[in-house]
């Protein structure tokens, strides 16, 4: 057994909050993640749920799976185009 702090200090939690203020941080990341390009959001999540099983070398082979999957699509080549441009991206999901 160990307490949050210690769990924070480890690096196992990105935050250690009172309780009323869990929600709204917890809101608050989803935003931040929701405006990132749907497909890529989508390839992370998938990464996630199918590494959570597997050794180093095929968590690695899957996320640049999920990866390879993005390069090419409309979001990427405007995350491309925006930050080469300086300027906010406009994803379409495509």
């Amino acid at each position: 057994m160990f307490s949050a702090e210690g769990a924070y200090n480890w690096g196992l939690v990105n935050a250690v909050l009172p309780a009323g203020e869990l929600i709204p941080h917890a809101l608050a990341i989803a935003t931040q993640i929701a405006a990132n390009a749907p497909i890529a959001v989508r390839q992370a999540k998938q990464t996630i749920d199918r590494s959570r099983d597997m050794g180093l070398a095929a968590g690695i082979m899957s996320e640049i799976d999920c990866y390879n999957r993005t390069v090419g699509t409309d979001d990427w080549r405007e995350g491309v185009l925006a930050f080469n441009e300086k300027r906010t991206t406009q994803f379409t999901g495509k």
